[in-house]
């Protein structure tokens, strides 16, 4: 704690520290010293406040005092010459450490005569003669005359010595009841003196107690919270009827919480006072907690804030550990969060569990207790502002608004960061309820002070939409309305300033001073706030006449006032200051952004006021913003389409022959243009007459199917990112036009659409109509007719749409089917659906959580220890390993596939065989990286155990060229051969070594030389290997490609220069026909990344593909056509790499425009129809990589007597040697041909 106090006021102290987050006492002092050498004239005072509080907060023991303790390490620090330690403390046994390290001890004076006038006065005991206190202060004083004030302080000081606590308690004796109110010098006299400690005041209140009510008292001490009288009578039946004498006796030292309500100590000296008998009788002090945990569990821990918060406190203070563990189940978080609760109540809870998880050695709950504080933080920073606010309406609806509103704050103090609170106040203050507005917008302004984060222009749109909000609430509880002297002037004070940002001048120290509408309008003209956003505040908070008022004092109110118009044109406003149409009206004279004339003519703004041009120059422009809305950059210039839009919505009133003339310029593939077509089918539906809109919107939606390949046209479908609210904002127009009936096609076609030209980056759902904003536009426009069409759409999204999702989308899928079951008030639905949004809340984080690897780290050691075990616990990570990088960004987990199947390749090698075959026999020309890694970890793995002939044999079907642990496989074969060179070993190792041709010629990382030294190191190791089996050796890597030895000779340190003029063309390197183009691919692949010269040119190398492809043109034997089969493979799978594949294209169309087909599209189609095969093969090719991606799952059902074929058929020619190179071309064929 004081580490981090001197890292607030100096953060430069801490920046140079290391270890990074280290906070012992060296890290302490070394601040220290680095403050005072940064500034020389500096002097540091590190202050500890209550450490005598201590004991009380951490339970010490007989034989430990945590007071003492911490004094103990405090007295041994070695602060540097310029600081100090000032420790506050009351008395006692606890401060020997420090004094006996030479710390002086400096008792505080106590209160003088006008300090002691000053407490009785504040505390009404007095009158306040400097007129500082109200009236009704002076006339609640039971003492007027001066003679019995000054008998009365003159006695207040003789009993209290100047302590200030004790002159509070003896005040309150003074008016703890009638009697003594009657005599109040005679009440403190009657008192003990000031003993130092204040025991014989405890001590005198404690026996007037009398032994039916001191219990009263040792509850209100073993608690931490606020309890009222009936709550005690509660904890107590039996001594219900002792309560109100008893707490009338404790009357001085208790204090009444406003706020919670009830009673609790005022003073912890008081609580250390009543618990110390406990000390020596445990046992009356657990049955005493035990009455309390009853009373508490009987209310519900998810039920009550104060069970939730206490319960499990109050079990482990009564040695109830296993209790707590058992209560404290995997499903605590979700509840917890479903029930409201914050994440920091949450992992206050979870400390406590694993604090007893520990005490009775239950490790795997200790490790659990750990993961669930991990999902609590991740719901909190990750998912509760993106998420939990926009849906704060759903727990509001289930728990009840005040609850979820009370859930804010606890004891009085915020629960969470102030910008998620000031935004769930602004929700929760919209929804009705009442917000605790001060206290989280004093808590921002304090993390303002320190926060560089940049959170975004929109999330701080947001939080100063929500500043704005609770200052206007303030603001009205305390002064009321807008009255008519501040409509006419606006002149009141104090002034309200607000910064840049849109939250309160730190020199307004009001939080609820009247607002300055002059200066609030001056600050909303500069910002960049929803115009309704800001009229629903100002409404909510001080009526219509406070936004007629801000609208006069606004210079650019437009927007303001056709904010205004659509709220009273909806009703929720009434038309007292004026009519929508009035309203709108002023808003298009005051001016407004271009794209808003359809809210200005459903308003009721006659088209002819719109429109500012004849009708011929109105043409003009309009098919001159057609031509411009086409060209790719009109998605970054909104203004010039919103001007297109406004000049059709008056085309189609005033012009429907310049409306289609327009509609006819707009040609060109891409979704994009199928948007524009429906637009403009959207405006004619718009003006045509009530009963011909709906057949009309529904044609123009239909529109929107014209071409949904999302990569086509320019701009494409992805790319509008910028126009997207524009887009949602037409979809919403049109599906206002339809009828129930309709409507439900509608929902449908755009489903389809959405599918379609819907495209994620990183797990991040991109395009015009995603998934949520689909199903945001289905419930939002929901009837109860509507009503069935809508729910199948949340649950085929939430059934077959979570793939590829993160956590947090498939929480908001089954956040919207919540908020659509409430429209129809189907709570158990929305119950169901709000549990299962909240577990995925609290699931897996969505950006470098790397959690998944802690599960996988430990299980080589444990396969080790424990095969059996070990496999089990493979076997359940399955599920984890595929599913977590799915609902990732992958950043970090994508990794994790790959090594459960290292793991399962030693837990269980013959269930990764049996997983692998089936898949990979299935799908054999498709690339699947991940099962022939698997396969390759399940030969390195096990091959040390295998027959050697066995294992080499195996060890040809993988796709690794040479590994590491090739060296010590064909060592074996060298031991098993006969060193003659002509046995079945040496055969094998002629084939094996025949592999490290087709490792990389040379690597093109900063690392490469490192690379070089290791690959000549492991060729030697092959090459002894095949001295003593007596078969041919391996070369070494050359130190250049043999098809780019020209350029790039000169890259090694070994090699002389080679000049342009001596390099050979890459041209000549190439044979014709299928061997030259494979050579040819080679080439281009091993390349020099910033290879120049005429020969490697891009259209060069598409002639030398082009022409070795056409001397390879199907029609010849079926062995030339595996070969360019294999070909094909190889080149679809490398052709990231080989970019002249695009002037190969173009090549073959000017070869062969005659040709019916080539790749799977028709050459000699037209544009529209290439686009739309073109979208068909790639929806195929999707799927299919979708299916090769399905993984197997483990255990799954295999057919046997199948297996054990294939098994016989690859093993039948091993039986006798001389059939060696049979099967090898046996294994060789069950592999891709494209790896061949």
């Amino acid at each position: 704690m004081l580490l981090g106090r001197l890292a607030e006021s100096d953060p430069r102290l801490v920046t140079e520290q290391r270890p990074r987050f280290a906070a012992d006492e060296q890290a302490l002092t070394d601040a220290v010293a680095r403050a005072l050498n940064d500034q020389p004239g500096r002097r540091v005072a590190l202050v500890v406040d209550g450490i005598d509080h201590v004991t009380r907060v951490r339970e010490g023991g007989p034989t430990f005092d945590p007071s003492f303790t911490l004094a103990e390490a405090l007295s041994s620090l070695g602060l540097p010459s310029g600081s100090v330690l000032l420790v506050l403390s009351q008395p006692g046994a606890h401060l020997r450490p420090l004094e006996e390290a030479g710390g002086f001890t400096v008792e505080v004076p106590g209160l003088t005569d006008a300090e002691l006038r000053q407490l009785a006065g504040r505390l009404r005991v007095i009158p306040v003669s400097d007129g500082s206190s109200s009236s009704g202060t002076t006339a609640a004083s039971p003492l007027l005359a001066d003679d019995d004030v000054a008998e009365f302080l003159d006695a207040l000081s003789e009993r209290s010595a100047g302590n200030a606590l004790y002159a509070t308690y003896l005040c309150r004796e003074a008016l703890r009841h009638p009697a003594t109110i009657a005599s109040p010098s005679a009440t403190v006299r009657d008192l003990p003196p000031f003993d130092g400690s204040l025991h014989n005041y405890y001590q005198r209140l404690h026996t007037a107690l009398g032994a039916e009510g001191g219990w009263v008292a040792d509850v209100i001490a073993l608690l931490d919270f606020p309890v009222t009288r009936s709550e005690l009578r509660e904890i107590r039946p039996d001594m219900a009827h002792r309560v109100d004498e008893a707490l009338t006796v404790l009357g001085p030292v208790l204090s009444e919480r406003a706020v919670q309500g009830g009673v609790r100590v005022y003073h912890e000296s008081f609580a250390r006072f009543l618990r110390r008998p406990f000390q020596e009788d445990p046992t009356a002090r657990v049955a005493l907690l035990d009455r309390i945990a009853d009373w508490l569990n009987a209310k519900g821990m998810f039920e009550d804030v104060r069970a939730f918060r206490f319960l499990l406190t109050v079990l482990a203070e009564a040695n109830h550990d296993r209790h707590v563990v058992d209560l404290v189940g995997h499903d605590f978080v979700v509840r917890a969060v479903a029930a409201g609760f914050p994440a920091s109540a949450v992992a206050h809870n979870l400390a406590t569990a694993i604090g007893c998880a520990a005490r009775v050695d239950d490790r795997p709950a200790i490790v659990r207790y750990v993961e669930m504080a991990r999902a609590a933080e991740t719901y909190q920073e990750e998912r509760f502002d993106s998420t939990m606010v926009d849906f704060v309406d759903v727990p509001m609806a289930l728990l009840g608004k005040d609850v979820v509103a009370d859930r804010l704050l606890h004891d009085g103090r915020p629960v969470m960061a102030a910008r998620a609170g000031l935004q769930m106040c602004a929700a929760a203050d919209a929804l009705g309820a009442v917000a605790p507005w001060r206290e989280y917008m004093t808590a921002y302004r304090r993390e303002s002070e320190s926060d560089n984060t940049s959170y975004g222009e929109a999330s701080d749109r947001q939080v100063s939409l929500a500043w704005l909000r609770g200052r206007l609430r303030l603001s009205s509880n305390a002064h009321g309305g807008v009255s008519d002297a501040v409509q006419e002037s606006g002149a009141e004070t104090p002034v309200d300033e607000m910064n840049d940002d849109g939250d309160a001048d730190d020199s307004s120290p009001e939080l609820a001073a009247p607002i300055r509408w002059d200066h609030l309008a001056s600050w909303l003209d500069q910002a960049d706030l929803r115009a309704s956003g800001v009229v629903d505040a100002i409404v909510a908070t001080y009526g219509i006449p406070a936004v007629v008022t801000l609208i006069k004092r606004l210079s650019h109110p437009g927007g303001f006032c056709l904010a205004l118009a659509e709220d009273i044109s909806a009703g929720t406003l009434p038309d007292t200051d004026g009519s929508a149409r009035l309203w709108a009206t002023a808003a298009f004279g005051h001016g407004l952004p271009p794209g808003n004339a359809h809210r200005l003519i459903a308003l009721g703004v006659e088209v002819d006021e719109l429109a500012a041009q004849p009708v011929s120059e109105a043409r003009t422009h309009l098919l001159d913003l057609t031509r411009e809305v086409q060209a790719s950059s009109v998605r970054w210039e909104t203004g010039r389409l919103g001007e297109w839009l406004d000049g059709c919505v008056v085309a189609a009133r005033r012009d429907p022959l310049g409306l289609g003339s327009a509609e006819a310029l707009i040609a060109g593939p891409g979704w994009y243009r199928c948007w524009l077509r429906f637009t403009v089918a959207l405006v004619r539906a718009e003006a045509a007459p009530a009963t011909d809109r709906t057949p009309m919107s529904l044609v123009a939606l239909q529109l929107l199917t014209g071409d949904l390949n999302p990569f086509s046209g320019d701009p494409r479908a992805c790319d509008l990112y910028p126009i997207h609210g524009v887009i949602d904002a037409t979809i919403r127009r049109a599906v206002a036009l339809l009828t129930d009936e309709a409507w439900e096609e509608a929902l449908h076609l755009l489903d389809d659409v959405s599918g379609s030209i819907t495209t994620t980056l990183s797990g991040e759902l991109g395009g015009p109509i995603p998934a949520d904003r689909l199903l945001r536009l289905a419930v939002e426009t929901a009837t109860p007719t509507r009503h069935a069409a809508a729910e199948a759409l949340v649950r085929n999204e939430i059934k077959n749409g979570a793939r590829g999702r993160y956590y947090a989308d498939l929480a908001e899928y089954r956040l919207w089917g919540a908020r659509l079951a409430l429209a129809v008030e189907d709570r158990t639905e929305a119950d169901r659906l709000w549990i299962d949004a909240c577990r995925l809340l609290t699931a897996y984080g969505w950006h470098k959580d790397i959690t998944i690897y802690e599960l996988l780290d430990p299980l080589p050691t444990l396969i080790r220890a424990d095969p059996a075990r070990g496999r089990v616990c493979v076997a359940q990570l399955q599920p984890l390993c595929e599913r977590v990088p799915i609902h990732t960004d992958r950043r970090e987990t994508r990794g994790a596939w790959g090594r459960w199947w290292d793991l399962l390749a030693v837990a269980d090698p013959i269930a990764l065989a049996r997983l692998t075959a089936p898949a990979l026999l299935s799908e054999c020309n498709l690339p699947n990286h991940l099962l022939h890694d698997a396969r390759s970890e399940l030969w390195r793995a096990w091959h040390p155990k295998a027959d050697p002939i066995v294992a080499a044999a195996l060890r040809l079907t993988l796709e690794d060229t040479v590994g590491s642990a090739d060296p010590a496989a064909l060592a074996a074969l060298a031991h098993a051969s006969d060193g003659t060179g002509a046995d079945v070993a040496a055969r094998l190792m002629t084939l094996l070594l025949a592999r490290t041709d087709e490792r990389p010629f040379r690597y093109s990382v900063t690392n490469s030389e490192e690379l070089v030294d290791r690959d000549t190191a492991l060729v030697q190791e092959l090459n002894s290997a095949a001295d003593r089996a007596c078969v041919s050796r391996v070369a070494p890597m050359p130190t250049t490609s043999p098809e780019a030895r020209p350029n790039s000779a000169g890259r090694s340190s070994s090699s002389s220069p080679v000049s342009s003029d001596q390099a050979v063309h890459p041209s000549s390197l190439f044979a014709p026909g299928a061997v030259g183009l494979a050579r040819a691919i080679r080439a281009w692949r091993s390349r020099r990344y910033d290879e120049a010269g005429p020969d490697w040119t891009t259209e060069r190398f598409a002639n030398i593909l082009g022409y070795r492809t056409g001397r390879a043109r199907p029609g010849g034997t079926g062995r030339r056509r595996r070969c360019r089969s294999g070909i094909r493979c190889r080149r679809r799978r490398l052709r990231r790499q080989v970019r002249p594949s695009g002037h190969l294209g173009r090549g073959f169309g000017a070869q062969r425009p005659a040709s019916p087909r080539h790749g799977g599209l028709h050459v000699g189609m037209d544009p529209s129809q290439r686009s739309r095969r073109l979208a068909d093969v790639r929806r195929r090719n999707r799927y299919r990589r979708a299916e090769a991606c399905r993984r197997p799952r483990f255990g799954a059902h295999l057919d046997d007597h199948r297996a054990r074929d294939r098994t016989d058929h690859l093993a039948r020619p091993l039986r006798d040697p001389r059939d060696l190179s049979s099967a090898h071309l046996r294994l060789r064929a069950r592999r891709p041909r494209h790896l061949s």
